[in-house]
């Protein structure tokens, strides 16, 4: 923890009281520059931006000579995926970054929980057709990308069958997954099911393993595959045809905005694991690190 002046800004940019941030998948990836080809867009020796944190939701403190659309008192939310710096008591926000006005029914720490993992599963269920009786396998349903895919998926229309942690079902079951599944459970690692759509969150399932339980002319969706899962699965499916769909989940400002309505109209919920201080960021990573968080871990800005 250090002391820093408060930034200035630009003519065209806007200066954020930060309330809130979270701890993502994506931030333990940065943290530890995993893959390597994450040095090679972050720094290859050292991290090029000194203060970490992606997603951010606060409160307008100044705003720039030539912006008109905010004012001052306004609250945002947004992702700061190329220049990072919401671990910290102000973010100057401008091009670079990806930011709307957060919804109203939600408080600081609920909005810095949505938009990593909710513009991630948005992104890519974006990318599929889907009709009526179809249906869609989650592996990975408790995480932050999972949670908000099986809302999402409901909201398509599609039959959910999730797969997490035993001590996940519940609350899995309470946001509307139709079939939950123990992703140590010999049902599982038996199932032999075939799913329009199956989606793969965490890189944990094998390729194989991820064809196998996908229809032939589906589509499987690798949400956290970086290189190998693609390139295994793109051997796997030789003999079978399905579509499988990857690559970087782009936030937009009208992806938050289109979020924003989905809460406001209460259709989406929010879950928090745990909040912890930004005094105790490292006891969040630590704990993310584990691997058994359900939904999002928030990081309070006081």
């Amino acid at each position: 923890m250090v002391d820093r002046p408060k930034p200035s800004i630009e003519r065209h940019e806007i200066l954020l009281k930060v309330k809130a941030s979270a701890v993502n998948s994506a931030d333990v990836r940065l943290r530890k520059a995993e893959p390597f080809l994450v040095r090679l867009f972050f720094g290859l020796f050292k991290p090029k931006y000194e203060i970490p944190g992606i997603a951010f939701s606060g409160i307008v403190e100044e705003v720039g000579q030539a912006v008109t659309e905010y004012k001052k008192g306004q609250e945002i939310w947004g992702l700061s995926e190329t220049t990072l710096g919401a671990y910290a008591e102000y973010l100057v926000l401008n091009d670079k970054v990806r930011y709307a006005l957060k919804p109203a029914n939600l408080s600081h720490k609920e909005a810095a929980s949505v938009p990593f993992g909710f513009h991630t599963a948005l992104h890519f269920l974006n990318k599929i057709t889907v009709t009526s009786g179809q249906n869609m396998l989650i592996y990975g349903a408790s995480g932050a990308v999972g949670v908000a895919a099986v809302q999402l998926a409901k909201l398509k229309g599609l039959s959910v069958t999730a797969v997490a942690s035993s001590k996940n079902h519940t609350m899995l079951k309470g946001l509307g997954a139709d079939v939950v599944l123990d992703y140590k459970s010999e049902q599982f690692k038996t199932l032999s099911h075939q799913y329009d759509f199956v989606i793969e969150t965490v890189s944990k399932l094998p390729a194989q393993r991820c064809v196998e339980l996908t229809k032939e002319n589906g589509s499987l969706i690798l949400v956290a595959g970086v290189l190998w899962q693609p390139l295994q699965a793109n051997i796997a499916k030789l003999s079978k045809k399905i579509t499988i769909i990857t690559g970087v989940a782009e936030c937009t400002p009208e992806l938050l905005d289109l979020l924003k309505t989905w809460f406001e109209q209460d259709k989406l919920k929010t879950i928090i694991d745990r909040v912890f201080t930004l005094e105790n960021l490292s006891h969040a990573h630590a704990y993310v690190d584990k691997g058994h968080k359900a939904g999002n871990v928030v990081i309070h800005i006081n």
